[in-house]
């Protein structure tokens, strides 16, 4: 066990620690994406944004034969669309409610950016999910072997001794995190497997249905299988914001998305899709109307065993159910297991260091990714804020550019522990983290963002949280940064 928890730990840790770090940073999604966008007000009334941007779409794009729209919500400003025309050629854009036209101001990826890497890892599909899920496994292995090799992990927890320095306290503190919240890693690392099954274990699926995975994921989402073809009768569109409150009794719950099938035939479906506010699993119930007179069609039944358990502990991961409290104590925990990875990935070094006479290629090789990678993921984190506000507005692929900086931050990192000794790494490599996530709400007041004391004053708490957790993190790795130069 001793073994399995040490080689399983260092081989995933890196991938894992970034996989948390972004995942933690996708608690407040919809925040970050308010924060990327400034120019956008809260929006109370998510019905009318919903008829604003159905309409907006069918005028810009007349030839489309379906679009998606996310409404606006307490925490989210914004509205995601999707649309896609008769030869599968498929658009995106982000909406303002008040117009239902895409958002002005510079296009940005926003909070969109940590919530695909978290899961995708910016690597073609389906490598980054595989890899992503591997690593779930890994990190679920690393645990349960971890809580066994520590006979006195629980005792442990009652004694930090982080003056004693060296092994002992690095021991302490991978303990104390470990413990802290040890079930919330657990399952958050399970969980994140689930979200992505039948991608990382399809045999259940291809097992019983063989080859037609359409038939499948038909039977998962029944509202959108079996559509009516075309009749090619024009019919103009029944208006969507009645329909969605008809859809909210009948759901009895908010609307999660609205898909329209072949808007402006006479065959229309408007699809109002269930959100899981109010209940952790994350629904797949829908409400079918015909989209020329209006008339409810069907309602699926609650869903059966196996997709209620898959729902469940969907939402359980995703945490959309979750009020205020409960998603800092989700960013909490979020930040712990970044702790908890990074004071084992050190460990292992501080374990052995004394042991080498020489460090060889492999020792150096952790040293120097340890460090990089820990200390680089923050500085890619902070630095996505810096790139939102300081990237030429009409850059061409604007959010591209963004994803550039991010991963071109994390290897700038790496290098740079690389080519310094690594007690100076980690120090000055936190000290940079430290400067820029600290200097984030400056530059963001100084460059068109809302400045902290302009958020203040409006009563703007969700743009104020995101620019004094900056400041907190900023001052947290600073705090970093004065310990490793002391070390």
């Amino acid at each position: 066990m001793s073994w399995l928890h040490t080689w399983t730990g260092l081989v995933c840790g890196w991938l894992v620690f970034a996989i948390f770090a972004t995942g933690t940073a996708s608690v407040f999604k919809p925040e970050i994406g308010a924060w990327t966008r400034p120019v956008l007000a809260a929006q109370p009334d998510p019905d009318a944004g919903l008829q604003r941007a159905a309409d907006a779409i069918r005028r810009e794009h007349p030839d489309a034969v379906s679009f998606t729209v996310a409404p606006p919500d307490g925490r989210a400003r914004d509205m995601e669309s999707y649309w896609s025309d008769a030869k599968g050629v498929f658009g995106q854009a982000w909406r303002d409610p008040a117009t239902g036209a895409a958002v002005a101001g510079p296009a940005t990826s926003g909070g969109e950016l940590f919530y695909r890497f978290h899961f995708e890892l910016m690597a073609p599909y389906p490598y980054g999910r595989l890899a992503a899920c591997l690593a779930a496994a890994f990190f679920v292995s690393a645990i349960v072997s971890g809580v066994i090799t520590h006979k006195r992990i629980f005792a442990d927890f009652f004694t930090f001794r982080p003056a004693k320095g060296g092994q002992r306290a690095w021991l302490d503190g991978h303990n104390l995190l470990g413990v802290l919240a040890l079930p919330f890693h657990l399952f958050i690392a399970l969980t994140g497997v689930v979200t992505l099954i039948t991608t990382f274990m399809p045999f259940g699926p291809v097992g019983a249905y063989g080859k037609d995975m359409a038939a499948f994921y038909a039977d998962a989402e029944p509202a959108t299988a079996h559509l009516p073809a075309a009749t090619g009768r024009p019919a103009p569109l029944a208006p969507v914001a009645p329909l969605a409150a008809a859809a909210r009794a009948s759901l009895h719950g908010d609307i999660l998305r609205l898909t329209v099938d072949k808007p402006g035939d006479a065959s229309a479906r408007v699809i109002f899709f269930r959100d899981n506010s109010g209940a952790v699993s994350k629904s797949t119930q829908a409400a079918v109307f015909d989209g020329a007179t209006g008339a409810l069609l069907s309602a699926p039944p609650p869903p059966g065993p196996a997709m209620a358990t898959y729902e469940f502990l969907y939402g359980l991961h995703m945490a959309a159910f979750a009020g205020p409290a409960l998603r800092w104590l989700y960013f909490l925990g979020g930040l712990s297991g970044c702790g908890l990875i990074a004071t084992g990935l050190v460990l292992w070094t501080v374990a052995r260091r004394r042991k080498l006479a020489r460090p060889h290629f492999g020792f150096r090789l952790v040293e120097v990714l340890n460090a990089g990678v820990v200390m680089g993921m923050a500085m890619a984190v902070a630095g996505f804020f810096w790139a939102c506000r300081l990237l030429p507005a009409g850059l061409a692929d604007r959010p591209g550019a963004e994803r550039h900086v991010f991963l071109a931050t994390l290897a700038a990192a790496i290098l740079y522990s690389a080519l310094r000794p690594q007690r100076r790494a980690w120090a000055e490599l936190a000290s940079a983290a430290a400067v820029l996530f600290a200097g984030a709400p400056l530059v963001s007041a100084l460059s068109g963002g809302r400045s902290l004391w302009r958020s203040a004053a409006t009563g703007d708490l969700a743009m104020a949280s995101v620019d004094l957790t900056l400041l907190a993190l900023g001052a947290g790795f600073a705090f970093i940064a004065a310990r490793a130069a002391r070390s």
